[in-house]
């Protein structure tokens, strides 16, 4: 893949706008379906019709069923196949609502094919038990990959490519998908895994009273505009503090970067996790070392926050009225309304740092993969075009209020409604452009190195450049082995 910048990469500026996308990207959706082609023209003189031949001569109203259509039309499949997803259904009335809608829809269209849904915790215990099933030659037939996972389970043979499948159906093809996500989803060409959720983004979330309280502008558009010397300002007007001094109120909430979370403060400077290649990190050049001190110097001269600590519940102090900017994601606005209903709030991308260009942030989209020893392959594949299709990305945003990766979804009836429920949905296509990559190469290995590192920074004052050359010593060769570049 070509190198790109930040906002190229997450290229959905035209989303942004809801309207650029424009009718081209709807007309090429060509979503999966068997249709009747109907021409309609007022009957002014006589004509030949030659229904053999599908022959539609003008000025006659006929019927045709056309040969693309009949082509189109899938080959039955019988039999029951096996789907993993960490989404659960337990976790709320919409997800029930969803995953049974699905389940219902999908088997309805395609009668004899079963699917059977396993739904696995994220983290480490999904990673587990897809490599042990693997080992054991019984994976299920597809899954809900994350990111960070999927190009590992690539590299390591476990993953099919999809490109030979993607030929047989134009409604698949990549360019129907935000270009962002095809940063994640593929290896020199070969694409291991089909979009099927996000943009997905680290953000801001703010309590528009209390900027309100302290003559600060809530709005969206005026916190948009703050740089890291207005954020500093206002979070330090908007902590409060008890008489004995400890913080009663944080202005904001202050975490160790590890993670995702680290590559967000690399990129509201203009920088990047990885060197060009991808086989490196480029964690040297100053702007780790100028994030750490910008957030330490909030958590431990201006004590902005509540201390550091693992029983401190950041976004549950956010909902209890406790901080006024917490971090969260783009996904997170159900949970704000269903955790604070009164709460009149808000949320952005993080502050435009030194040598940055505007607000940033670090944006992924998560897929659906079919591991190579499925046996069911052929299921697979019309589970993928039915779960990663424009019809299941609308029918989800109007039964969840959950944005998918798709362009043509966001200037759909169905965006334009769900919007009128969710005002705050329009955030989620203005936000991801500005998103840089997300550290998904090796993460789990590479983020063992720098999580304990950083935690010896932010608790125990260790030295900010040696341990980040500690930390390129030991990541590095990690990503030299991956292979580098997608």
């Amino acid at each position: 893949m070509a190198s790109l910048s930040r906002r190229k990469l997450l290229g959905t500026a035209g989303v942004a706008t809801l309207g650029v996308v424009g009718v081209a990207a709807i007309g090429g959706c060509g979503e999966t379906q068997v249709v009747e082609v109907v021409k309609e023209v007022p009957v002014e003189k006589v004509v030949t019709q030659i229904v053999e031949k599908a022959v539609v001569q003008e000025k006659i109203v006929e019927k045709v069923v056309t040969q693309e259509a009949m082509a189109m039309k899938p080959k039955q499949i019988t039999g029951e196949f096996e789907y993993w997803d960490w989404w659960n259904p337990a976790s709320g009335v919409e997800s029930k609502n969803w995953f049974e809608w699905i389940k219902a829809d999908f088997e309805a269209q395609n009668p004899g094919l079963k699917i059977k849904m396993q739904h696995v915790p994220f983290g480490n215990e999904y990673v587990q038990k897809f490599q042990a099933a693997a080992a054991a030659g019984n994976p299920p037939d597809i899954m809900h990959s994350s990111i960070i996972w999927a190009r590992d389970f690539y590299d390591l043979g476990t993953l099919e490519a999809f490109n030979d499948l993607i030929k047989t159906d134009s409604s698949m093809t990549m360019d129907h998908f935000m270009d962002g996500a095809l940063f994640y989803n593929q290896k020199e060409g070969q694409i291991f895994g089909i979009p099927m959720e996000g943009p997905d983004s680290y953000v801001m979330f703010y309590d528009k009273d209390m900027l309100l309280e302290q003559g600060l502008d809530p709005s969206f558009d005026a916190v948009w505009n703050w740089d890291w010397d207005t954020f500093r300002e206002n979070v330090n007007k908007l902590t409060t503090r008890k008489d004995d001094g400890s913080v009663d109120r944080s202005g904001f909430l202050v975490s160790i970067p590890h993670g995702g979370l680290f590559s967000v403060w690399q990129h509201v400077q203009g920088a990047k996790f990885y060197n060009e290649n991808q086989d490196g990190l480029a964690i040297l050049d100053g702007s780790t070392k100028n994030f750490i001190e910008y957030t330490m110097a909030l958590l431990n001269e201006d004590k902005v926050s509540l201390p550091l600590g693992p029983e401190r519940q950041d976004f549950q102090q956010y909902l209890q009225g406790k901080s006024a900017f917490v971090i969260g994601g783009t996904w997170g606005i159900a949970r704000v309304r269903n955790g604070a209903p009164e709460k009149n709030f808000d949320f952005v991308p993080f502050p435009e740092g030194p040598g940055g260009d505007g607000p940033a942030t670090t944006t992924w989209y998560n897929m659906v993969v079919m591991p190579k020893k499925a046996k069911m392959k052929e299921a697979a594949w019309r589970w993928a075009q039915y779960y990663a299709g424009l019809q299941s990305f609308k029918d989800r945003i109007r039964i969840m209020s959950r944005f998918a990766p798709r362009k043509a979804l966001y200037v759909s009836d169905e965006w334009n409604n769900s919007v009128k429920r969710e005002p705050l949905l329009t955030r989620v296509p203005r936000i991801a452009p500005t998103g840089g990559a997300y550290p998904f190469i090796r993460y789990n290995e590479v983020n063992n190195i720098v999580k304990p590192k950083l935690e010896s920074i932010y608790i125990e004052g260790a030295d900010i450049d040696q341990t980040l050359q500690e930390i390129v010593d030991e990541a590095d060769p990690i990503l030299q082995e991956a292979g580098g570049r997608s």
